[in-house]
């Protein structure tokens, strides 16, 4: 018979010993990191012969507007010394594709100027870049076979975008095939007054190169001479820095005293 004292109490609750759980030996804990690291460099050389496929597969063209669209755009209101040239390779078409943008915001912004938006057109040339500012059916630049521009506010906007550039200026007038009277007199005489508002401006007489009056000679839509776009007045920035001015040439060909005291020729 057992003892009694060996008997378990009833109501004694019973002692449970938990025990960690040991790996088995040769078994390491598996690390995952550097499966995000394989990842990353999958992903890396991924778009690094994307990278290299696009550039292989892009014509000189696309590459330049690609180029041309990270380029930070040079501010055209601090005065740039510098002339814009419209050479493929030249630095300054991005400034010349800068300038475009600003005269086009101008108009789209300014209340004045807004209505104005239709009448103007903007496009880089041979020669350098054509802001050309229309008639429409709606709203003409300038009243019939009159000189006196109906809305000067706009070629002061230009003058104000224009201003600091020191490329050289040509300011043609033009007429339509329906004819206003004398229109070359006409085209001339609107080139002059656009002209004059421009120097009112701020633009100094040294960087206009020419003002004419071209009449119906050189149509905008040359299919359709008689609409009223091609009354127009178009201001030209020229790909070309300015001349010196006057006062200037004076001044180099100043006489100077010789070393013997006499005025030297």
């Amino acid at each position: 018979m057992a003892s009694r004292h060996l008997r378990p109490a009833a109501n004694a609750r019973p002692f449970i010993r938990r025990r960690a759980r040991q790996a088995p030996r040769g078994v390491r804990p598996v690390n995952v990191q550097w499966k995000v690291a394989y990842a990353d460099f999958a992903t890396a050389m991924m778009a690094f012969f994307m990278l290299l496929w696009l550039i292989s597969s892009s014509d000189k063209v696309s590459l330049q507007g690609i180029a041309d669209y990270f380029t930070p755009s040079p501010a055209l209101t601090s005065g740039g010394s510098e002339p814009i040239m419209l050479a493929p390779s030249d630095a300054g078409r991005a400034r010349s594709d800068a300038l475009l943008r600003d005269i086009r915001t101008a108009f789209a912004v300014d209340p004045d100027l807004a209505p104005l938006a239709d009448n103007v057109l903007l496009a880089p040339s041979a020669d350098g870049i054509h802001i050309e500012l229309t008639d429409t059916a709606l709203r003409p630049m300038f009243a019939q076979g009159s000189a006196l521009p109906l809305a000067p506010e706009a070629f002061r906007a230009v003058a104000a975008r224009i201003g600091s550039l020191p490329n050289r200026i040509a300011v043609e007038g033009h007429t339509d095939s329906a004819g206003e009277g004398d229109d070359w007199q006409l085209s001339a005489g609107r080139a002059v007054a656009v002209r004059d508002i421009l120097a009112a401006g701020g633009i100094p007489a040294d960087r206009f190169a020419a003002v004419t009056g071209r009449a119906a000679s050189a149509p905008l839509l040359p299919d359709a001479p008689a609409r009223p776009e091609n009354r127009r007045i178009t201001i030209i920035l020229l790909d070309e820095p300015p001349a010196l001015a006057p006062s200037a040439g004076r001044r180099a060909v100043q006489a100077m005293p010789s070393q013997t005291g006499n005025i030297a020729p």
